[in-house]
């Protein structure tokens, strides 16, 4: 009753410490694998980093403290059951509340935080991710590694936690930085296969710059990864500076900024010891792409990131950063602009038909159906949506783009130029996909600003006829479809 109420397994007083709880797979987990909370006595809780040591006591009482570690286990081990991507521990006037990210939304849970006990959890936090449970006013942050058991062997979670201070109390949120999840293949991240032959090609090229682009939580640190898995050989030496490392990956030297050495500072650096490719976290500034375009010119593939709403304006992006039309032209090989759509749950999806606000929308673009959505199930904790697939719109800068691009011309007219070439905006890779009945339209329209919208579709539907919007379909079937059994329902390990 406490699970059906909460949501969460609540502790008593007198149970066995070691709170021996499964916690349902995520993702590809094994049907053998479960996860365990394991022992409070073996330091089912440690830092980052370091050897294991013990809680400092916080509480007036062992049992009191036992009850707060407890919630705090079951508290992490909830959201990875769910497979929430961040925890909101947010101090109202009266209460706490408590949310989960999944598939990029906040869903507000019940738990045993309140009151009277939040102040205790907080610092139960700060323990484990040894910050100074002192300092109440002021920004900190530190990492937070579960230890858990999965098939009888350790698997540690690290969580990134951030704690700032707040009116009624200070406030947290906890990133999950699952190793399952990253980094993942080329294949499983919603490429067509005309798309990912293109990417794939472009990310051969020994020197350059390619750039990916969307706003915050749109997927392009997992592009990134999974771009470096592809491309990671013995017989190249990668160097990325980021902020922060979210998972380490074997055969690439990875290292964290700081505000002393920044990404300017760091691909400096990294240019004295002989990289073949650099990952620069994100260009955001005049100085890092100064730095990042010269690298690009002697030989090096630059691969980073870029706050812009499409491909096209980040030629404008650049430019306002300082760099002239000419260093962007002959630096720049591509622009990879990108969205997440939840995808439809696969457990209840069922016909339906779409709102007539979202129908208006897409107008005469929008699918003709049938069409898909999920009806809400245990799997998809009533959503109707579990996990989440890339739209893409891919510029490739060839010989005429780059001329254009060096002698200034408007944006508009590199963006007829890279329709014409068969570039396929943003909005009609996701059409395509509620197409193909992995996501829905007005997910698709939550997603992508309705300005963006009317412009691409009034933009592409000059350069689409009958045929080839055929054609494109055929695309999708032929890439993601062969695909779907993995990226639909729970795959298992071996897939």
């Amino acid at each position: 009753m406490l699970n059906i109420a909460y949501g969460i397994s609540v502790p008593s007083t007198d149970v066995d410490p070691n709170l021996q709880g499964t916690v349902m797979p995520q993702g590809d987990f094994g049907d053998g694998d479960i996860v365990h909370a394991a022992s409070n006595e073996a330091a089912a809780m440690r830092p980052l980093g370091m050897d294991d040591i013990e809680a400092v006591p916080h509480a007036d009482s062992e049992i009191n403290e036992s009850r707060i570690v407890g919630i705090v286990n079951q508290l992490l081990l909830d959201a990875l059951r769910r497979g929430a991507t961040d925890i909101h521990i947010e101090n109202e006037r009266r209460q706490v509340a408590v949310r989960y990210k999944l598939d990029g939304l906040l869903y507000k849970m019940k738990t045993p935080l309140h009151k009277d006990n939040v102040d205790e959890v907080i610092n139960r936090l700060k323990v484990m991710a040894t910050l100074d449970i002192s300092e109440r006013r002021s920004p900190q942050d530190g990492r937070v590694l579960l230890r858990t058991l999965r098939g009888g062997r350790d698997y540690d979670v690290p969580f990134r936690i951030s704690i700032l201070p707040g009116p009624y109390g200070e406030e947290i949120v906890l990133r999950v930085l699952d190793k399952s999840m990253a980094p993942i293949s080329l294949e499983l991240l919603g490429f067509t296969s005309h798309d990912l032959k293109l990417y794939r090609r472009l990310i051969q090229n020994p020197q350059g710059m390619i750039l990916v682009t969307g706003p915050t939580g749109s997927g392009k640190t997992t592009t990134l990864y999974a771009t470096l898995k592809e491309i990671n050989s013995p017989y190249n030496k990668i160097l990325s500076a980021e902020d922060p490392i979210e998972y380490n990956i074997e055969g690439v030297n990875q290292k964290q900024i700081s505000e002393k050495f920044d990404f300017a500072d760091m691909a400096r650096a990294f240019l004295r010891h002989d990289p073949d490719i650099l990952l620069i976290g994100e260009i955001r500034d005049e100085d890092t792409a100064d730095v990042a375009c010269k690298a690009a010119q002697t030989g090096h593939l630059i691969l980073s990131t870029v706050h812009t709403n499409d491909s096209v304006s980040t030629i404008s992006r650049l430019n306002v950063l300082g760099l002239n039309h000419e260093l962007i032209g002959s630096s720049l090989l591509g622009v990879l602009s990108q969205r997440l759509v939840r995808r439809i749950c696969p457990k209840c999806t069922e016909a339906y038909e779409p709102d007539a606000e979202a129908l208006e929308t897409f107008g005469e673009f929008a699918p003709t159906g049938p069409f898909q959505h999920g009806a809400g199930c245990d799997y998809c904790s009533r959503t109707g949506y579990r996990g989440r697939i890339g739209i893409f719109e891919l510029l490739i800068v060839d010989d005429e783009i780059q001329r254009m691009i060096s002698e200034h011309a408007p944006l508009d007219a590199i963006l007829e130029i890279s329709l014409a070439k068969g570039m396929t905006p943003l909005v009609y890779d996701g059409l395509r996909k509620v197409e193909m009945g992995y996501t829905t339209l007005e997910e698709l329209n939550r997603v992508v600003p309705y300005r963006q919208i009317a412009m691409q579709l009034k933009r592409k539907a000059k350069y689409l006829t009958d045929e080839p919007k055929k054609e494109a379909t055929e695309i999708v079937e032929g890439g993601i479809g062969a695909v779907a059994d993995i990226i639909l329902p729970p795959g298992d390990a071996t897939n």
